[in-house]
């Protein structure tokens, strides 16, 4: 039981690590590119003005919850799509996506949202917060995700997605929480308390063959 603690704390700090090594290495390349915020990450121009509108629409919700910004004009979107991370993501049968992140601080992202191609468009599969995804490349022609979240010492949680009829769809939950003892070394890990009806994962780290970003 300890050992597994163990691998699900190293799990969540080599997460949480990978996400600030992407972030750190994308505002590099942001600040070569005449120092915008924003990095593309190889997305074409059309791509860009495909995405885009559909984005945006994701923005004027993330505005209204985290801003209390209710009626955001064009240039409030402009300003939020201009600070928005977008990197390409190789999700197997289901092919090329799109991560687009906003909000980014080294700790914590306001928005993780995955797009792929459709019709001429984008349609969002997964709208997400926290860090991650790391993909779990196993036998699944489309690869499970797990994005993962804390604030502070046993608070971590991992939520594992599986791609279901079209979209990415929540199955599985972790959570850290504090033992009765107040000498307990370790966080015990039990179902998320939002989502109860969720089983847990076992040993994420071993399935994670490599981190998306």
């Amino acid at each position: 039981m300890t050992s597994s603690l163990v691998r699900f704390s190293v799990f969540v700090v080599g997460l949480f690590l990978a996400y600030v090594c992407c972030a750190q290495s994308q505002s590099g390349t942001s600040a070569k590119n005449g120092g915008s915020a924003q990095s593309t990450q190889d997305l074409s121009t059309a791509e860009l003005e495909k995405l885009r509108p559909v984005v945006e629409q994701d923005l004027k919700r993330v505005l209204a919850r985290a801003y209390n910004i209710h009626n955001a004009n064009a240039k409030d979107l402009d300003d939020e799509f201009k600070q928005c991370r977008l990197t390409h993501l190789d999700l197997g049968k289901l092919g090329a996506a799109v991560l687009v992140e906003h909000g980014i601080t080294n700790r914590n992202e306001e928005m993780i949202n995955l797009y792929v191609p459709v019709h001429g468009s984008y349609r969002r599969i997964i709208a997400q917060a926290g860090f991650g995804p790391i993909i779990l490349r196993g036998t699944r022609a489309v690869p499970d995700l797990v994005f993962g979240g804390t604030s502070g010492i046993c608070t971590a949680s991992l939520m594992r997605y599986r791609y279901t009829k079209g979209k990415y769809v929540a199955d599985a939950c972790d959570q850290e929480y504090r033992g009765d003892s107040a000498d307990d070394g370790a966080c015990p890990i039990r179902r998320c308390e939002a989502f109860p009806n969720l089983p847990t994962f076992p040993n994420p780290l071993r399935e994670a063959e490599e981190q998306s970003h």
